[in-house]
């Protein structure tokens, strides 16, 4: 493990079940051209350094990460199988229910406050998905630390007061 990856871990929030947003889990799959190599490495070394099974995902992540797959990349039979592949890797795919439906308002709160304070010191900002939204509601819910490659849904989680880790940050 390079020092930079030990860097990378030491300021995870490890010490937490870890969920994965949409984004995260497609850079992990086949990084585009906006991800390097580097930042592959990085969550394989995140990975290794906990028990897969506080790694999760939820169930409408996967129907957004095979949506990506079958549309975007036209990788059909990747998108079919996704939920088996995540599976199989160790990581726990877990339902998004009630409860954690309970968690969207906060998250819409956050984005409203976020998105203002953003635009009042001038700065483009962009709005939180669908499956954005999901994740985060999900993640605090569950009290588990939000991977996630995407700034803005970091400001927002950090808004809401969760502990939200970009893995390409270190």
């Amino acid at each position: 493990m390079s020092e930079g990856s030990r860097a990378v871990i030491a300021s995870s929030p490890l010490g937490t079940p870890l969920l994965l947003d949409a984004c995260a889990v497609l850079s992990w799959l086949d990084p585009d051209a906006q991800e390097t190599a580097d930042s592959r490495a990085r969550i394989d070394d995140v990975f290794a350094a906990v028990d897969l099974t506080v790694v999760n995902v939820t169930v409408p992540t996967v129907v957004e990460v095979a949506t990506v797959l079958s549309r975007k990349f036209e990788l059909e039979e990747e998108a079919r199988s996704i939920g088996e592949d995540l599976s199989s890797a160790g990581i726990h795919i877990v339902p998004f229910g009630l409860a954690e439906a309970a968690h969207i308002a906060e998250v819409l709160h956050a984005e409203k406050v976020t998105r203002q304070a953003e635009l009042d010191a001038g700065r483009e900002v962009g709005r939180l998905s669908l499956g954005d939204r999901i994740a985060m509601a999900a993640a605090e819910a569950r009290g588990d630390s939000l991977v996630t490659t995407d700034q803005f849904v970091i400001q927002v989680s950090e808004r809401m007061g969760s502990n939200p880790y970009d893995y390409r940050a270190g």
